[in-house]
């Protein structure tokens, strides 16, 4: 088979919900000044251009990162996309079959960012183009890029992979013998173009009109100095492959009165490779950067037993059915040692129609190698255009005006995610109403060393106490530096410069992976679902959704436990309502993300509840010659077009995301 898939972008101007400036919904304005024209500040005064007024400044909708709500950056990025799958089965005798899958895959994202800026650089009088207010010696100025290098730019990322994956499987009549091999490779390469804050910082201190840059009036800087700052890239590249052979034995180990109790015991080979390289540089030089080299072998047993103790020939009074399991996995990782895990779990009838169910197990989880040693994404970024939208209770509003830098990347001193869970649920399907099933499940989690990123979007971050170890607010120029270490914050020359001139970032984040100390969570999931047959087709309806029960974190073993579900939905529900009338199939379908408080949000005590509403109609023509296996299909997404739920942080939408209204059309045909 062979799959094309493409569509274009949609920018955040595109949707009216998404905006900087919320004053107009009885929010904040988290616009910033980098804009052009710009805005300069002497003297402790601000003064926009052109006009130079006494405590002006011009804001626009610029002031942002790729990923956030810039009007000119993407919502939904381009994207390119090809697949090609080859499967081939062939009975090498009546007992031995061979097959044969494998599949490649490539998909092109370009992904549009807001104009490149300066954010509150400094200019003094030994620039020819230095124009003094009030006597002044020298400036902070802030501008957008956008008159020379247009309103946005685009980064892209490519990502290849192929895969193969034969097997032998060998049917002893009780029992089935299957070896199988798995190899695949992949590689992603992202270039993302930025500012060369050296060739920035040098061409504001340059001292003749061929190499100083103008940031009053840009269209007047030599364009070989403005093709030397344009010059430069953050351009990450990873290679990845990975094997795995595994033999498997499953049949029946002894007929029971219950029914036949089965066995299955296997063992694996696995190795993972990884080659990871990122650089800060000119677009046509390799330096300031680094390159990673991983591996990994994994040597896995495991073993799993089915006992059916009560079944159809013996069932009783109480007893329709009562299944018993029990598995373990030992597994040995070349890096972090063995670990061994066990489950257990029950299947109980006690009447026709009504099945309980439960499960305990533990599992362990090691961390990637893309997100310890094989990281290539580790860098200091500049958030939120040079602003904190998203502060500390008590926070002035003038640390609005600063910086958040966020250290983002893998962690070497990552350790394995462990967990304990277990389960209890209900299964119903009554014989007396067909169609109808019903299920309910309470799940129960408890996490150790989890591994997770601290939530740097979210107020949470500053009211969960076991978030306080991975943020630093006013951080001094020695506490940047051991905390930056080798990585030079986006946009800036060298740490040094985040201090000039009396500034300073208002936070250092550390959204690195990494292990956070003990999770627990607990919750419910539910279905229910009616199928029923008419006089004129068919009606079918459904509802299922999730409750959170509790989720309560500490920051590290014997800390105190904080609750995490302030700032965080806790139930989500889809319900569904379909019809078939002889060639036609329709199907309504309601997605519901409740509400929740809000803690640390300035002006908003809760964000509300989101709900859409999508259609799907489809018409089977049903007959001969071109209209056999003929049918046309119309998806109608978001009918109503409702925007997501007000929320008083930089872009002004929460609890959600939607494009909109979409409306699709589909011809399938079979041949």
């Amino acid at each position: 088979s062979y799959a094309y898939a493409w569509h274009d972008n949609i920018l955040n101007r595109d949707r009216d919900y998404i905006s900087q400036d919320l004053t107009s919904r009885g929010g904040s304005d988290f616009r910033g000044t980098s804009c052009a024209p710009g805005t300069i500040s002497a003297n402790g005064t601000t003064y926009a251009l052109p006009g130079l007024v006494p405590g002006t400044a011009n804001y626009c909708d610029n002031a942002a990162t790729a990923n956030s709500t810039a009007a000119d950056a993407d919502l939904y990025p381009r994207e390119v996309r090809h697949a090609v799958f080859v499967g081939m089965h062939q009975d090498l005798s009546s007992a031995l079959e061979f097959n044969l899958d494998t599949f490649y895959q490539h998909r092109k994202t370009t992904t549009l960012s807001s104009a490149l800026r300066g954010s509150a650089v400094t200019i003094t009088d030994a620039n020819p183009y230095f124009q003094s207010i009030a006597g002044e010696t020298s400036q902070t100025v802030s501008f957008s890029y956008a008159p020379v290098f247009g309103p946005n730019y685009a980064g892209h990322t490519t990502v290849s992979s192929w895969g193969v994956t034969p097997s032998l499987t060998y049917d002893l009549g009780a029992w089935e013998v299957k070896l199988q091999g798995n190899y695949g490779q992949s590689d992603t390469t992202i270039r993302l173009p930025t500012l060369n804050a050296a060739a920035q910082q040098a061409a504001l201190a340059g001292t003749t009109l061929d190499t100083a840059l103008n940031p009053y009036d840009l269209s007047q800087t030599n364009p070989a100095v403005l093709a030397g700052i344009r010059d430069y890239e953050n351009y990450s590249h990873a290679d990845q492959d990975m094997g795995e052979l595994s033999l498997v034995a499953d049949g029946t180990l002894l007929q029971l009165p219950g029914g036949r109790a089965r066995l299955a015991v296997g063992g694996s080979l696995h190795f993972d490779n990884s080659y990871a390289a990122s650089f800060f540089r000119p677009i046509s030089s390799d330096f300031n950067g680094q390159q990673l080299h991983s591996s990994r072998k994994i040597q896995s047993t495991f073993a799993e037993l089915f006992v059916p103790v009560f079944g159809p020939d013996n069932a009783t009074g109480g007893f329709q059915r009562l299944d018993l399991t029990a598995s373990v996995r030992y597994d040995h990782y070349s890096d972090f040692g063995g670990t061994t895990n066990p489950k257990f779990g029950f299947t109980y009838e006690p009447l026709r129609g009504l099945s309980l169910r439960g499960t305990w197990g533990t599992s362990f989880q090691a961390p990637s190698l893309a997100d310890t040693t094989g990281a290539v994404d580790t860098r200091a970024i500049l958030f939120f255009g040079g602003i904190s939208p998203i502060r500390a209770p008590g926070s002035p509003m003038s640390d609005l005006f600063r910086q958040t830098l966020v250290i983002a990347g893998g962690n070497p001193n990552l350790k394995p995610q462990k967990a304990e869970t277990y389960s209890l649920g209900a299964d119903l399907k009554p014989d007396f109403l067909p169609g109808f099933s019903a299920s309910v499940t309470y799940y129960n989690v408890h996490f150790t060393d989890a591994i997770s990123i601290a939530p740097f979007f979210s107020p949470a971050l500053y009211t969960t106490d076991a978030y306080s170890s991975f943020y630093t607010i006013n951080p001094t120029l020695a506490q940047a530096r051991a905390l930056l270490g080798r990585y030079r914050p986006d946009g800036y020359s060298s740490v040094d410069s985040l201090y000039e001139n009396g500034a300073s970032p208002y936070v250092i984040i550390d959204a690195r992976r990494n292990n956070f100390g003990t999770v627990n969570t607990d919750g419910l999931d539910f279905f229910v679902s009616y199928n029923r047959r008419t006089s004129f087709g068919s009606v079918n309806t459904s509802v299922g959704g999730n409750y959170i029960l509790n989720r309560d974190t500490a920051a590290f073993p014997g800390a105190p436990f904080s609750n995490d579900l302030n700032n965080t939905r806790r139930f989500t529900a889809t319900g569904s309502l379909g019809a078939s009338v002889g060639h036609i199939n329709g199907r309504v379908r309601v997605s519901y993300s409740g509400g929740y408080p809000l803690v640390n949000v300035a002006d908003q005590k809760r964000i509300d509840s989101f709900t859409t509403t999508d259609l799907f109609f489809s018409y089977d023509l049903r007959g001969g010659g071109i209209g056999e296996d003929l049918s046309f299909t119309l998806n109608v997404d978001n009918v109503f077009d409702t925007n997501p739920p007000f929320y008083n942080q930089s872009g002004g939408y929460g609890n959600g995301s939607t494009l909109g209204r979409v409306v699709s059309f589909g011809v399938n045909k079979k041949f």
